[in-house]
């Protein structure tokens, strides 16, 4: 399910499933759900250098992917899904209304879209 995206798209989290009908998935579970980050895509705004955002992408095996936008703020360690009629970005990248969570250093969403340039 991974290995057909395109180049620079990386991913950050992976269900993998093993079951006793599937033998060869003890060996090589398979990979039912991920989720991934489209690197070549960031932007970042001059006004807000350590903010960068990306296309997060939700994808599962049978069903249709879903894209969601996120911010990433570098220099906070914090995410804000830009989803919702409450969240605006001004003209000099300030954001609004969106909800702002804490993420960890080492999480790889946050080091996957901090490496974009």
């Amino acid at each position: 399910m991974t290995n057909v995206l395109p180049r620079g798209v990386a991913v950050i989290w992976k269900n993998e499933d093993q079951s006793f009908w599937r033998p060869w998935s003890y060996y090589k579970p398979v990979i039912n759900r991920f989720t991934a980050i489209d690197v070549p895509g960031a932007k970042r705004h001059p006004a807000h250098p350590d903010q960068v955002m990306v296309d997060v992408v939700l994808a599962a095996r049978w069903r249709t992917n879903t894209v969601v936008k996120t911010v990433y703020d570098c220099a906070n360690g914090q995410r804000a899904d830009l989803v919702g009629d409450t969240v605006k970005i001004a003209d000099d990248g300030a954001i609004s209304g969106a909800e702002w969570v804490r993420v960890a250093a080492d999480d790889p969403g946050m080091i996957a879209a901090c490496a974009a340039r």
